[in-house]
């Protein structure tokens, strides 16, 4: 699935929004200048890119730079189009839950942290913003931990929740037992004295 053959760059514009383009470009440079807005710049400098496509590069300048600029720098550009029936993606029904649940966003994230192991920058024409794979990393390591610390981590919520069970119920006793022998005691101080007014 990873290894498909490349796509020209001259038959992405021809591409629907039904499919998904990854494109990878290689640098070593950064030309992004440190407090630029990054969605910002990006929406005015991607505006050529189909629907549903997503960029990579290992640096975070390269994403930031239109398509004229890609041009004279002559940065080349890998493309890769992964069609609604291509059969990495699963049969018919986990292709719908694909697209229609879990998002075209979150499977290619997904295949990009576990291609580069989380090095590198997306992005979205979709959203129009560019993530960070670091943090996705991140995430996935934390989901991979081992299997003791997994239990440890089940055991120690199981044991908070019970003591919080026990100490909610422990006082909401104790406040239904002093409420009770509060109003009793006061229904008796309330008899004698009655009954002594009575008499």
């Amino acid at each position: 699935c990873a290894r498909l053959p490349p796509v020209p760059s001259s038959s992405s514009a021809q591409q629907t929004s039904q499919h998904q383009r990854t494109s990878k470009r290689t640098s070593s440079d950064k030309l992004w200048k440190d407090g630029e807005s990054e969605s910002a710049t990006a929406a005015l400098t991607h505006d050529f890119l189909p629907d549903n496509s997503f960029l990579f590069s290992n640096e975070k300048g390269w994403l930031l730079l239109g398509k004229d600029a890609l041009h004279r720098h002559g940065i080349k550009v890998r493309s890769v189009t992964v069609p609604d029936g291509s059969l990495c993606l699963g049969p018919t029904f986990l292709r719908w839950l694909l697209h229609h649940v879990v998002g075209q966003d979150t499977l290619v994230m997904n295949w990009l942290v576990a291609l580069f192991g989380g090095r590198g920058y997306v992005y979205a024409s979709g959203s129009r913003e560019v993530y960070n794979l670091s943090q996705g990393s991140q995430f996935m390591n934390n989901a991979h931990m081992e299997y003791g610390k997994l239990v440890a981590l089940k055991f120690g919520v199981l044991c908070t929740s019970t003591f919080l069970f026990f100490i909610t119920t422990t006082l909401v006793s104790f406040t239904l037992r002093e409420t009770q022998e509060r109003m009793l005691k006061f229904t008796f101080l309330l008899q004698h004295h009655v009954r002594h007014r009575l008499s």
